[in-house]
């Protein structure tokens, strides 16, 4: 199982709590805000450092429409931001152009600030997977060096593995549904992606996190799957997040990075 912390970028406490647990062998996978400034040279320098036991993704940020300022202001994004961006794409008004531009913008970031580029991307809010957003990601991706082709995330989860799992059923039911679509498009294109996912739950239950933990790890697909995590250290759901990590006994053996076939 990959286990991936996300947000690094997002603030000073975040990325102390990611080093930490990729230092203890806890994560396999961080997926970056490459525009924000917490993920200026330092500590990009710092989680490079962890090159070879570790995936390093680009996490992608989008401004609803009508935002100024970019992707620099949405990491701490409101639910009403995030929604105008969903209905936008749902209902088609997303400006192809400037998503496929900041897109672009983005995976340049990465690739000049880490020095190659990025195993996998994936999107803030999953946003990589709303309409418009992932036919431009998929097109983006295949359009590269096959040797640079970057593994996608996608948030596909069966019903029967979501009932089984016992958590946030309505949440993990309308987010699977935008992973299933995305990863049937990204098989018909040939791109890599994991085969199984976790990790969904109502933060406002971040208390429950311990037994929420064990019940996406029971329930992964596959060494392939993928357990979204996001971990921090003054946030409680981040704190508490960063703790249950740090003690887990990850059932099958220590998590593992993505493995093409």
């Amino acid at each position: 199982m990959i286990v991936c912390g996300d947000d690094f970028g997002l603030s000073e406490d975040v990325n102390r709590a990611i080093l930490d647990l990729v230092e203890r062998r806890r994560l396999t996978a961080v997926s970056c805000m490459i525009t924000l400034p917490g993920c200026d040279a330092a500590s990009v320098r710092a989680l490079r450092a962890f090159r070879d036991r570790i995936d390093l993704g680009l996490h992608l940020l989008l401004a609803p429409p009508g935002v100024s300022g970019r992707e620099t202001s949405v990491a701490r994004d409101t639910d009403a931001r995030f929604r105008s961006l969903l209905w936008a794409s749902l209902l088609g008004r997303l400006d192809r152009e400037a998503v496929a531009g900041s897109l672009t913008d983005q995976y340049g970031q990465f690739v000049e600030r880490f020095g190659f580029p990025p195993d996998f991307i994936d999107g803030h809010r999953h946003v990589h997977q709303l309409p418009v957003v992932r036919d431009l990601v998929v097109e983006f991706a295949a359009r590269l060096p096959v040797a640079d082709q970057p593994y996608i995330r996608n948030s596909f989860m069966p019903l029967a593995k979501i009932v089984r799992q016992g958590v946030a059923f309505w949440k993990c039911w309308s987010i699977a549904g935008f992973g299933q679509t995305l990863r049937t498009r990204l098989r018909v294109a040939g791109l890599a992606t994991n085969d199984g996912f976790g990790g969904i739950y109502d933060f406002r239950r971040w208390r429950d996190y311990p037994r929420f933990l064990s019940r996406f790890a029971h329930c992964m697909e596959s060494g392939n799957g993928l357990l979204m995590t996001h971990p921090g250290m003054i946030e409680d759901w981040r704190r508490n997040e960063y703790e249950s990590l740090k003690a887990f006994e990850f059932p099958g053996g220590p998590p593992v990075r993505f493995r093409r076939s």
